[in-house]
């Protein structure tokens, strides 16, 4: 049953209950609000003013970064080419971080570390679901144990993503140094059978990183997710700069890999497996918004480099905060800063002239070079 716009309105509300009445007015006028709405009635995308790109709403969705830790060493990861050090994030500053954002109505518990290793996740958990905020989480699953699966439910998380680019073992621990792919696929069996047998709505996906190697094996992976009742894959290619030369996009026979995706996505579609594009992950309510990112053709995921960006709505909505409370212009560009949460208000982070900028060249041009190689979908 198709919505009509005052439906998807009141939709969003009961899904936010975290939003301050006195921002409603401003989160269902906002840019990135009326983009979301515009896709799903199937109707031509907004034209936003200058103003509400360089200077959207106050954030209202956060990407936060509890914890660099983590158990494996992935070839393609920012935290293993960047040498991050292992840290957790404070629980006083992550209510420093939550004072600074009123209107926050959503969280995704990303970044470059395993928020399961964080040694008071329950405690955070809990705070976010005293205050009614959505939240998601992204995961690796190693440390994915009978007792955090059961503390993910009872605490209320939104929704789980599974970082698994592949079942196939050798090619999977190759990428991911440190990893035991069997241990992962038992716990998501286990952590999926736990959430059936509770009644969680928790919605759950997998993350898949497409790379030459791997691409082969997404019908398997989709066979796998159906095994477990996972409904959707959200595939990407690689991200950040040091890892353009590897992107499936560079590959010069791009005819050839075109018809690879092709047949892959037929064997996906057998086992009735729906593929993502990486937007959703924006979105930290995929089971409301997944239907505006279904992939549908090959060119989708390897699409051409455009003069303007306009699908990616994360620098007009979510603000990145990393472990130590600084902020990123977004996610794939952990170099960059805004300022730090705990000594410059967030509204001057949001309007910083760095970020301004970037948004600027995002939707205006010249898009940012780390913009050009980002996976996220602009048609």
């Amino acid at each position: 049953m198709v919505m009509t716009e005052a439906e998807i309105v009141e939709k969003y509300r009961q899904l936010y209950p975290a939003i301050p009445a006195t921002f409603l007015d401003k989160f269902t006028k906002s840019a990135a609000v009326r983009a979301t709405i515009s896709r799903k009635l199937c109707l031509p995308a907004p034209i936003f003013t200058d103003a509400e790109i360089i200077r959207p709403v106050p954030p209202f969705f956060l990407d936060l970064e509890i914890t660099t830790s983590c158990q494996l060493s992935c070839r393609y990861c920012a935290r293993t080419f960047m040498k991050v050090s292992p840290k957790h994030m404070s629980f006083q500053l992550f209510r420093e971080i939550l004072a600074a954002n009123p209107n926050v109505a959503a969280i995704n518990l990303v970044g470059l570390g395993e928020p399961l290793l964080h040694p008071e996740l329950e405690r955070i958990l809990n705070e976010l679901k005293k205050r009614k905020i959505r939240t998601s989480l992204v995961t690796n699953a190693m440390a994915l144990n009978a007792t955090k699966a059961r503390m993910l439910i009872e605490c209320g998380l939104s929704s789980i993503t599974f970082s698994l680019d592949s079942t196939d073992h050798e090619r999977f621990e190759w990428y991911r140094e440190g990893a035991d792919l069997t241990i992962i696929l038992d716990n998501i069996r286990e952590f999926m059978a736990l959430r059936k047998s509770e009644g969680s709505t928790m919605t759950a996906s997998i993350f898949s990183v497409l790379q030459a190697d791997t691409l082969p094996g997404l019908g398997a992976l989709a066979k796998f997710a159906r095994s477990v009742n996972i409904p959707a894959i959200v595939i990407s290619d690689l991200n950040f700069m040091e890892n353009s030369s590897k992107s499936i996009r560079s590959d010069i026979n791009r005819e050839t890999v075109l018809t690879k995706i092709l047949e892959q996505m037929r064997e996906v579609a057998k086992q009735g497996i729906v593929l993502l594009g990486p937007n959703i992950l924006d979105s930290v309510n995929m089971a409301e918004d997944w239907p505006t990112s279904i992939l549908k053709k090959p060119e989708q995921i390897i699409k051409k480099i455009h003069s303007k960006h306009r699908y990616c709505l994360a620098p007009l909505r979510t603000l990145v905060v990393r472990v130590d409370g600084d902020t990123n212009y977004c996610n794939c560009t952990p170099e960059t800063s805004a300022g730090n949460i705990t000594s410059r208000p967030v509204e001057e982070i949001w309007w910083d002239e760095g970020l301004q900028n970037f948004r600027n060249n995002l939707f205006f041009g010249p898009v940012p070079d780390c913009c050009q190689i980002c996976p996220r979908l602009s048609d």
